[in-house]
């Protein structure tokens, strides 16, 4: 931990242990994070992600969008398969599908659950089988395997289990996101353990409650460049939001960056009333007999497809004079209904 109060800065490491010598953990020591939602293309039987992850359903459905639009682009594709792929990224624009066949293929958007191991009120950080990180340039999200496990080691098998049958519930937890947890979970009943993520949490309270910071990540390293990056945009002086921003506060924020931007990153750092930490996350995929879960109905899905949005203001007269109504995309025809699953053979 990298301690920033007053003057005195004192950098702390966490080293973890080792991943082979992890031991299971306990329910009561493990607590679901929100969940990832990810394109995935069947390939001879197994299921890979073909874009990278996002916090909602309808953003999993514009990121498999976004892959068809890629594909018209492809020369190796043929004009033929270049104008199903156009056809197919329409529909998603204007309607929410999780499950698509395109060209014979299986596609669909694929939940991914994460848990947080604590311990003594604290996240668990990256173990030390964890580094070194991830490829910097390797592009997020594209050929992991969604239906083979990343680590088969026996405490990972004694994590599954307990997790097997894991459902939100009790507190403040609405009832309907219960029900659909006990309805999915015995449909799926296989579960996948993927590569350990990262995330950013921080807390103001001396660690009663954590909240998420900012996007998961797949290496500690990714997480700490983005924990340098949020600490550099509260002491920048040449934005809009840092103008009431005390001054004592973006001294605290630099200083802090300074602590940190060295070769051998912090677990955590606490910068006057907040503490940051990085924590793993646990990434999970429930499986069934027709493959990985898709979004749940009661997941959180605040936005509906970009184009019935955008019709959806037009008719409503909120367009604003920078919105060109002339670019919101035909509606999808009857015939689009062939990428449906079973639409049709």
């Amino acid at each position: 931990m990298a301690a920033v109060n007053g003057s005195e800065i004192v950098p702390v490491w966490e080293d973890g242990v080792a991943y082979g010598s992890w031991p299971a953990p306990d329910l009561s020591q493990v607590r679901m994070l929100h969940q990832l939602f990810q394109p995935a293309q069947e390939v001879d039987g197994r299921w890979l992600s073909c874009g990278p992850t996002a916090p909602a359903p309808q953003d999993g459905r514009d990121l498999l969008a976004s892959h068809f639009l890629r594909k018209t682009q492809d020369p190796g594709e043929s004009e033929r398969d270049r104008r199903e792929f156009a056809a197919v990224a329409n529909l998603l624009d204007w309607e929410a599908h999780d499950e698509l066949v395109v060209l014979g293929r299986r596609y669909r958007v694929v939940r991914i659950e994460r848990y947080c191991v604590f311990s003594g009120g604290l996240p668990e950080g990256p173990h030390a089988g964890d580094h070194p990180s991830a490829p910097v340039d390797a592009p997020p999200g594209y050929g992991t395997d969604l239906s083979r496990d990343a680590v088969t080691t026996r405490a990972a098998t004694v994590l599954k289990d307990r997790l097997r049958d894991f459902v939100p519930g009790g507190g403040l937890m609405p009832r309907e996101v219960t029900a659909d947890a006990l309805v999915r979970t015995a449909l799926h009943r296989d579960l996948v353990l993927l590569p350990a993520g990262f995330q950013l949490v921080e807390t103001r309270d001396a660690g009663r409650r954590w909240g998420i910071l900012l996007d998961h990540h797949p290496s500690p390293q990714r997480a700490h460049d983005a924990l340098l990056g949020h600490f550099e945009a509260r002491f920048r002086t040449d934005v809009d939001w840092n103008d009431d921003t005390p001054a004592h506060v973006r001294d605290a924020y630099r200083r802090a960056h300074e602590a940190c931007a060295t070769d051998r990153m912090p677990t955590a750092v606490t910068v006057l009333d907040r503490t940051y930490r990085i924590a793993r996350t646990i990434p999970i995929v429930r499986h069934g007999i027709d493959g990985p879960e898709t979004p749940r109905d009661t997941d959180h899905d605040p936005y509906p497809p970009p184009a019935a949005q955008a019709q959806q203001a037009a008719d409503e007269g909120q367009l604003t004079e920078h919105d060109d109504p002339d670019l919101i995309p035909p509606r999808p025809t009857p015939d689009d209904r062939r990428f449906l699953p079973g639409a049709r053979p």
